[in-house]
């Protein structure tokens, strides 16, 4: 049933476990490695679960490796996570996240929480889903802008219906304004289909 009304202020699933030196995914006790794109199938069903308000701690090393398994044409996994970007010490773990649950338990909200234990400086940092997108999607992006072919086809088609609409055909400014506005067109319903 829908339990989306149950996480109205937002569900945080923290994660206490080794990052792969390879940056492949989480490692569990037992050495036994969780790809990240295992991990995110997960969340994913738990983000639409909750109405995009899962939020995920990860005490980890390299935990942002995260994002690569992200894909950009499904819903987002998560509305955010916290994670560090580099190698870790247990010790930083344990005091960084000492400070950001009792931050986050004085003022219930995990944003808030983040940026008053930011204030004391750590090597953790908060992504939402719209910079994850963003970061996915840039490389497909770039092979949008290079495919000669589809840009030969969208301002084919544009530069037919403009000269028949005006009689002119059309200056090489427009033909890249169009396929500009084309591909802020593709990356805007990606957009549309990741988040909620």
């Amino acid at each position: 049933g829908d339990v989306s009304n149950l996480y109205e202020n937002g569900l945080v699933l923290h994660l206490e476990m080794h990052g792969d030196e390879e940056l492949k995914g989480l490692i569990m006790s037992n050495g036994q490695l969780i790809p990240w794109l295992e991990l995110v199938d997960l969340f994913r069903v738990i983000n639409i679960g909750t109405s995009n308000n899962l939020y995920i701690t990860m005490a980890t090393c390299n935990g942002r490796e995260i994002y690569t398994a992200v894909n950009p044409h499904q819903k987002s996994p998560y509305a955010a996570y916290i994670s560090a970007s580099m190698t870790v010490a247990n010790s930083q773990i344990a005091e960084v996240f000492f400070r950001l649950f009792d931050n986050l338990l004085d003022s219930g909200n995990l944003i808030t929480a983040y940026l008053n234990m930011e204030r004391t400086g750590s090597n953790f940092y908060y992504k939402d889903s719209k910079t994850t997108f963003e970061e996915g999607f840039k490389d497909t992006m770039q092979r949008l802008y290079g495919d000669e072919n589809l840009k030969a086809e969208i301002v084919a088609d544009a530069s037919k219906a403009a000269q028949k609409a005006t009689g002119f055909k059309p200056s090489a400014e427009f033909e890249n304004m169009v396929f500009e506005t084309a591909l802020k067109d593709i990356f805007k319903k990606h957009y549309d289909a990741f988040q909620f």
